[in-house]
C-alpha cells in the first residue's frame, strides 16, 4: 500500500491535493489501483472478502467488515498473491484500508492476518488516531503504547486487534513477547 501511495503521489501530487470528493470507487480507480496488481475487483459486490468477515482479538465477529457493508462506501479486490483489501472513505476526510493478507485462509483475525490502515490528506485525530501530516499510516498512528493496549480497538486480547499493526511498527517490526497471541 505504501508503495502505490508513494507512486500517485509522483503522479497526481500530494495526498492533500488529491480529490477527496470522488466516490470510494472513483477514488481507488484513480489513485490506488493503477499500482496494485489486481485480479479481481469487487467495489461493492459480494465477494473479494470472506463471507464470515473478520473476528476480533477479543473473539467476538467484527459486524462492521467489509462483507456487511451493504450498500455502504466500501470498494474491495483481490490481489494476484491472494490478498483481500478493502477501502472505507471516512467522510472524505480519511479512508481506511483493511488487509487480509492471506484472504480465505483462516485465521481472518484482525491483528494476526488482517490489519488496517489510514490514508488522510491531513492531520487527523480522534480516539483511534493522532496524525499529524498527510500519508498513509497504520491504524493507530501516534497513539502511546499504553493507549494501543488499552483503547477499544486496542492490541490485546480483550479488544478488536485494530491497533495491532501500529504496534507492531513500534515495535521495530517486530511481534515482541507482549503480542496478545503470543
Amino acid at each position: 500500500m505504501s508503495q502505490s501511495v508513494q507512486i500517485s503521489q509522483s503522479n497526481y501530487g500530494d495526498i492533500a491535493g488529491w480529490d477527496w470528493s470522488l466516490s470510494m470507487e472513483d477514488f481507488f480507480k484513480k489513485y490506488l489501483s493503477s499500482n496494485l496488481s489486481i485480479i479481481e475487483f469487487c467495489g461493492k459486490n459480494e465477494g473479494c472478502w470472506n463471507k464470515d468477515g473478520g473476528i476480533m482479538l477479543n473473539g467476538n465477529k467484527y459486524s462492521d467488515t467489509p462483507t456487511f457493508q451493504a450498500g455502504g462506501v466500501r470498494s474491495k479486490l483481490t490481489l494476484a498473491d491472494g490478498t483481500f483489501i478493502a477501502l472505507n472513505k471516512q467522510d472524505n476526510n480519511h479512508v481506511h484500508i483493511n488487509v487480509d493478507i492471506n484472504g480465505f485462509k483462516r485465521p481472518n483475525t484482525y491483528g494476526i492476518d488482517i490489519f488496517l490502515f489510514t490514508l488522510t490528506p491531513a492531520p487527523f485525530s480522534d480516539t483511534s488516531h493522532k496524525i499529524t501530516l498527510p500519508g498513509l499510516f497504520m491504524f493507530g498512528h501516534g497513539l502511546n503504547k499504553d493507549e494501543i493496549k488499552s483503547n477499544y480497538y486496542g492490541c490485546s486480547k480483550n479488544s478488536t486487534g485494530h491497533l495491532c499493526g501500529e504496534k507492531i511498527l513500534m515495535d521495530s517490526w517486530q511481534i515482541k513477547d507482549d503480542y496478545p497471541w503470543k
